[in-house]
């Protein structure tokens, strides 16, 4: 997984049709649904800097590989959801 070793915030993890259906059940309705970037170049070096202490020569090989190849994880399905639900009366 790209976070190990660095703190996650996530305690589950949902799909598109898994939440709409766990919050249907407790009566909301989908209004909104969009996704977002898995993967942005802004704080990406901090980011890959935050573990350890790395040499400064891998921390940039690795930020100019990753940097570069985020035009092309664009062309795949981001893991990243955001809804907008209602509850419904």
């Amino acid at each position: 997984m790209w976070q190990k070793s660095l703190p996650s915030p996530h305690l589950h993890y949902f799909d598109n049709e898994n939440l709409t259906r766990l919050l249907a059940g407790v009566g909301f309705s989908l209004v909104l649904q969009r996704e977002l970037p898995a993967l942005r170049a802004q704080g990406l070096k901090e980011r890959l800097g935050y573990v350890g202490n790395p040499n400064p020569l891998v921390l940039w090989g690795q930020y100019v590989v990753i940097r570069s190849l985020i035009p092309v994880l664009r062309l795949f399905p981001s893991d990243i959801i955001v809804g907008i639900y209602r509850r419904e009366e």
